[in-house]
């Protein structure tokens, strides 16, 4: 008993299914964006959030324009200048 074999144009359609899912993928994992947090005095970066600055300002990223706003936690105001005692602010990394 032979095995059975798939004949050549449908192997070829789906090898190129397969391709243009394959190629799919890697343009929606190059277009993922990533925030990150950096302090502009010790020059330190990480993914996490870091604390709020000593009067409650944080900086984060305005996802439809991708823009640095600061939030300060404790007075709920947000703001597109940056506060005189925050360190640490957000940026975004296209790729990891």
């Amino acid at each position: 008993h032979q095995p059975s074999t798939m004949p050549s144009k449908y192997a070829a359609g789906l090898l190129a299914a397969i391709a243009t899912v394959l190629a799919l993928s890697a343009q929606v994992a190059s277009a993922e964006k990533y925030v990150y947090f950096f302090n502009s005095k010790t020059n330190e970066s990480q993914w996490d959030d870091p604390p709020a600055s000593a009067s409650g300002w944080v900086s984060r990223q305005d996802p439809k324009t991708e823009r640095e706003y600061f939030y300060n936690e404790n007075t709920k105001e947000s703001q597109w200048e940056k506060p005189e005692d925050l360190e640490w602010h957000s940026a975004i990394h296209d790729e990891l």
